[in-house]
């Protein structure tokens, strides 16, 4: 199923490249709208620990890079701080 998701990435032509941490390294609400479609049916109302667990990090360990730079970073606008305890729904 993550090999889908990078597929599917691959597909719309998304650069995943490192980058420094920092403001360039960023996710719109577009690419967490979108990896929430996509895995919905796992996540359903589990909170961010299990998203970074058992998604994120499977998902990213492969090229060694963040979920950022996999599906291509954008500068920081805003920052939001959440606490990964609630449904990530």
């Amino acid at each position: 199923r993550r090999a889908l998701f990078r597929k599917e990435l691959r597909q719309k032509n998304v650069e995943s490249k490192s980058c420094e941490r920092g403001p360039m390294r960023a996710v719109t609400m577009a690419q967490i709208a979108e990896l929430l479609r996509f895995f919905q049916d796992l996540i359903q109302l589990r909170t961010a620990y299990y998203l970074n667990v058992n998604i994120i990090k499977p998902l990213t360990c492969f090229e060694k890079l963040s979920f950022a730079e996999m599906v291509g970073p954008s500068p920081l606008v805003y920052f939001v701080s959440h606490f990964w305890g609630t449904p990530f729904s």
